[in-house]
């Protein structure tokens, strides 16, 4: 029989079985397929979180100390904690002119924000208002500003809207004076891991380690902070009590470790801890090239303690032109703001101030202190006037030409000419020539800068003394218009090579007095400029230097010849004067010297000058003292 065409009924079900088969197995293929790419897709969101954290934060950490005004007390390194880390550095504008920095320059004390974080718990609040460009940065996950680290900080960023639970956004926060404010707007750099606890309660590695020289032996291996095991690496127990460092301490990182965790936006069903998500962690690590500096610093202030506490308060102005002694013999002068600095080896000293006249102290005048390499130690000194407050005041008074006759004075006075007096203190006056100061009792030197257009008629410094509190003295200067002027101008600069010549970088030296030989003088501006308008003629041009500086240049340059509508250029180079030392010379019988001398002796053949020294006579004891070179 033939057989009909067509499929039975067991060879459509082998059909249909076989089809079922691959079917089933083309969608396990495309299954696993789809579940691969979205696992490949979770690890390179959290690769890429951990990348772009790591990627930062070693730009960032690698300038550490850069640019800042270390002498000045300014540190590298102001907060150390497992999650934190603020420290100062002159990264932007980059590059940055040092003598006269762009913004954002160094925190302005006495502008909003002046603390880091602004508000709550405060890391950082520098005592002063550093002369550097030198910014200060926060790297931290503490995205509410409240300067603690905890859930709050987790999902209140919109970065942070996703469903992992551990996500916490890593925060860069830049604080330094823009012109208005201190800035401190956060940017959100990435996606990382906090510090919540697992499932099983153990802990991540933090964000931030630090490796520290503990004991001042550069051939020693560092010590990891807060490795109470000393095995080099964080325990789950040394994770859970580890705190911040000290800021004694932070001077001395060197190191710095991190490791950003990563984290899938959504769970993996095959992982059971961690509620599912999954991590990548990049590590890296950078050096603190800054924090081994072999010497140390000693600064500090002295300033008017008007309510005698000993402590600055906020109304309490330095002292300027103060002395300030090492035991070495080493002095440094106060600037205008009342600040001293000392580079110093690591070690023990003991500093000195020097009450300036018209003042007592409110501090003990002599503190021990020890330096620290690498970090500054601070030591400030208060004065109180004695004998309370008076005034000096005056007007700058306009003279006109006369024919036959010396210049006349007129009713008029000169407005915007600057007075100053010894101490630092300066006024401008008024529309009328006026101007005034309210003073402590003391003796002054009070000093007129000539403007631009005018030359002086009689002295333009003169000492006048406040004997008792209500005291006033008068001291009025006079101008005169002159039509044909010239300039002497010049620059006192930072002789750093001491080549005696003002080479290109080489930084200017604000508030030096620099003379003429008529007798009118001025002070050199932020960046070591200064100038003079004289009627033509020829004149002699003086520096007198700083407090802690010597010169590399003649202080006394004559022949200066200035003819109408030219300027003539006078610089001046000065050195900082670091091998200053004195030696205490006892006398014996008197010590009142009338005179000094010196003198080769031939008491050898080296040539070299004796120290002769001539004091008040007493019977049977010589009066004459000499030292043999």
């Amino acid at each position: 029989m033939a057989r009909n065409k067509g499929f039975t009924l067991i060879e459509t079900i082998i059909v249909l079985v076989i089809a079922g088969v691959i079917a089933t197995a083309l969608f396990y293929v495309l299954n696993s397929s789809r579940h691969a790419s979205r696992i490949a897709s979770m690890d390179s969101q959290a690769q890429q979180n951990a990348r772009v954290a790591v990627d930062y934060l070693t730009r960032d950490l690698r300038s550490i100390g850069y640019g800042i005004d270390l002498s000045g007390g300014q540190r590298s390194i102001v907060y150390a904690a497992p999650y934190e880390i603020i420290f100062n550095a002159n990264i932007e504008p980059n590059p940055d002119n040092g003598a006269s920095p762009g913004y954002p320059s160094a925190i302005d004390v006495d502008v909003s924000p002046s603390t880091v974080p602004p508000s709550g718990t405060v890391h950082y609040a520098p005592s002063r208002t550093y002369e550097t460009g030198a910014e200060t940065i926060r790297l931290t996950l503490d995205s509410n500003n409240d300067g603690v680290i905890d859930e709050s900080d987790n999902g209140d960023d919109p970065i942070e809207q996703t469903r992992n639970p551990y996500d916490y956004a890593l925060i860069r926060q830049v604080y330094g004076y823009n012109g208005s404010s201190n800035g401190g707007e956060s940017q959100q750099i990435a996606l990382v891991r906090g510090p919540d606890p697992y499932d099983d309660g153990s802990y991540p590695q933090p964000l931030f380690t630090y490796w520290y020289d503990h004991d001042g032996d550069e051939s020693t291996p560092e010590v990891l902070w807060g490795d109470t095991s000393g095995d080099g690496v964080l325990d789950q127990p040394e994770i859970a009590t580890l705190t911040p460092m000290p800021l004694s301490m932070v001077s001395t990182i060197k190191r710095i470790g991190i490791n950003a965790i990563g984290t899938g936006r959504s769970t993996d069903p095959r992982i059971s801890s961690n509620e599912g998500y999954r991590e990548t962690t990049i590590s890296s690590e950078v050096t603190v090239r800054n924090a081994p500096l072999r010497s140390g610093y000693i600064v500090g202030v002295v300033f008017n303690d008007l309510d005698s506490d000993g402590t600055q308060g906020f109304a309490e102005s330095g002292l300027s032109g103060v002395t300030v002694r090492l035991n070495t013999g080493v002095q440094r002068t106060t600037g205008a703001d009342g600040y001293y600095n000392f580079r110093v080896d690591p070690g023990t000293y003991t500093v000195t101030e020097v009450d300036p006249p018209g003042y007592t102290s409110t501090t003990a005048n002599a503190v021990v202190v020890t330096a620290v390499k690498g970090a500054a130690t601070r030591v400030d000194f208060g004065d109180k006037a004695i004998g309370g407050y008076g005034l000096i005041l005056g007007r700058v008074i306009l003279y006109e030409e006369v024919p036959g006759e010396d210049p006349q004075p007129t009713e008029n006075g000169v407005a915007d000419v600057e007075i100053y007096l010894n101490t630092g203190e300066r006024d401008t006056t008024s529309w009328d020539g006026s101007y005034m100061f309210l003073i402590p009792v003391s003796t002054y030197s009070i000093t007129m800068l000539v403007p631009a257009n005018y030359t002086a008629v009689g002295p333009t410094s003169v000492d006048r003394t406040l004997s008792r509190e209500g005291d006033t003295v008068w001291v009025n200067f006079g101008l005169l218009p002159v039509t044909e002027t010239g300039t002497i101008a010049g620059k006192v600069y930072l002789d750093e090579d001491e080549d005696g010549i003002l080479d290109a970088g080489e930084s200017g030296i604000p508030s030096v007095v620099v003379r003429l030989n008529t007798g009118d003088s001025t002070l050199t501006d932020a960046e070591g400029l200064y100038s003079f308008t004289v009627a033509p003629g020829t004149y002699e041009v003086t520096e007198e230097d700083l407090g802690g500086y010597e010169s590399t240049t003649i202080n006394h340059v004559t022949g200066v010849v200035v003819e109408a509508d030219s300027t003539v250029t006078v610089n001046f180079g000065d050195k900082l004067a670091t091998d200053l030392s004195f030696t205490v010379i006892t006398l014996g019988e008197t010590q009142r010297a009338l005179c000094i001398t010196s003198a080769d002796l031939h008491e050898d053949n080296r040539g070299e000058p004796e120290i002769i020294l001539g004091t008040k006579y007493v019977s049977g004891v010589s009066n004459l003292n000499v030292w043999f070179n």
